[in-house]
């Protein structure tokens, strides 16, 4: 697991649900967010991706797909990795729903001085069923609620 740098909570279909975050500069005045969970009992890693968001504060709808023009709006997905046995690795990978009107990255306070970012996040995300490898226990839809962060920006 790479080094983090803050902290990311929510409710994941209504359990708590606590990740690292490391959030990386792009572009300049842009900036992009991992919020990163992994479960050693169940051998699961979850990754959930922001980028690229403006470094300031504000409310960004998510989309579904990686902007062909950066600052236009901030792409969102689940990625999840997971040991099936054998020591073989399936991953399972989630794209933002496009029926979820309410998918949001908010902003709440960039600190320019301490490079520290926090702020809010909720969305749904459906699993890419046209994947091999899917985890049998992990539901088809995965829904980010009450989601919050803080972490200080890396370069």
């Amino acid at each position: 697991m790479p080094p983090t740098f803050g902290y990311g909570t929510a409710l994941m279909n209504d359990l708590g649900w606590n990740a690292d975050a490391i959030a990386n500069s792009r572009h300049g005045d842009m900036a992009s967010l991992s919020l990163i969970s992994s479960s050693f009992k169940k051998n699961l890693l979850e990754w959930l991706s922001f980028s690229p968001f403006p470094m300031e504060t504000g409310e960004y709808k998510l989309h579904r797909y990686y902007p062909t023009i950066p600052d236009t709006f901030v792409y969102s997905n689940l990625f999840l990795a997971f040991d099936h046995g054998e020591d073989l690795l399936g991953q399972d990978v989630y794209r933002l729903s496009e029926e979820d009107s309410s998918a949001i990255l908010k902003i709440t306070s960039v600190n320019h001085e301490t490079q520290i970012i926090a702020g809010e996040f909720q969305g749904t995300y459906i699993r890419d069923t046209s994947r091999v490898d899917r985890h049998p226990d992990i539901a088809d839809t995965i829904r980010f609620t009450d989601g919050k962060f803080k972490v200080k920006l890396q370069f």
